[in-house]
């Protein structure tokens, strides 16, 4: 088997957790990740590291829009699905006010679904 490379040579990927399934929800683990991630709150610059993740976050989603095309519907289907699970397997991770900004969303996302 040939190792996977890129234009500046080969390439090291980390399959530990690798899985087959839908694509757009590790889009969404990593708009979880970047958008209701939290430094700690005595982090120095705390803001420029909630800047640069909001940042990156609009760059990554519009680059992989612009490889993989898809409707914003189809990435909020899988953001409630990817903040439960964060919720749930990240729980004793998390900094104080990330579970309670979990769990906001959740209950904001069930109350448009039940509504809608």
């Amino acid at each position: 088997m040939t190792p996977p490379y890129s234009l500046r040579g080969p390439v090291v990927i980390d399959w530990t957790c690798g899985r087959r399934g839908a694509p757009l929800a590790d889009v969404a683990r990593t708009w979880v990740l970047l958008h209701m991630g939290q430094p700690p709150a005595d982090t120095k610059g705390r803001w420029l590291i909630r800047f640069f993740a909001t940042a990156y976050l609009g760059l990554h989603l519009r680059r992989y829009r612009q490889l993989r095309p898809f409707v914003g519907e189809e990435l909020a289907a899988w953001k409630l699905p990817g903040v439960a699970l964060c919720l749930a397997r990240d729980w004793d991770n998390t900094l104080p006010e990330e579970p309670r900004q979990m769990i906001d969303y959740i209950a904001r996302a069930l109350d448009s679904r039940a509504s809608g």
